[in-house]
């Protein structure tokens, strides 16, 4: 289990050692669930690319390394995103079905094996950071509906 904060900006390499790009965001489905990394174009004309999780070779603390085989012909896959975008998830209100604001968005922590956000890293404004820090909220497989305005957590 990982943070999004610690694959942010790693180089993603196939494995014959050719530069692929860069990490720049997650791809969420509407349910909460990993469907993988967006890679920056890296240049003008270039478009973002999408690497499926299931494409992956290998997540390190460097880089990543992707098999060029299984990532031909990829259609951009349109869900939510982390950071980037109009459907941005960072810094989104997380309440609760029983309607309790638990903060704001600021990372995750996600499984790459299973495409599953495990927890929501939450912040309730500067001063609360500073003072007590951000707070971790585990998050149960199927807990999770991503709206337009904010995220709801099934809480039993």
């Amino acid at each position: 289990m990982r943070t999004f904060s610690d694959i942010k900006g790693l180089p993603v390499y196939f494995l014959n050692g050719s530069h692929f790009g860069v990490v720049e965001d997650l791809v969420l489905s509407s349910c909460g669930t990993v469907i993988g990394l967006l890679i920056d174009g890296n240049g003008l004309f270039q478009r973002d690319k999408v690497i499926y999780l299931s494409h992956i070779y290998s997540i390190g603390h460097d880089s990543i390394l992707i098999d060029e085989k299984r990532i031909q012909n990829e259609k951009v896959y349109r869900g939510h995103r982390l950071q980037t975008g109009h459907r941005s998830l960072m810094n989104k209100e997380i309440l609760t079905t029983s309607g309790e604001k638990l903060g704001l968005l600021v990372d995750v922590y996600f499984s790459e094996k299973k495409g599953t956000i495990e927890a929501y890293e939450l912040t309730d404004g500067f001063f609360a950071d500073v003072t007590v820090g951000t707070k971790t909220v585990s998050v149960e497989k199927g807990k999770t509906k991503i709206g337009k305005d904010v995220i709801i957590l099934e809480q039993i």
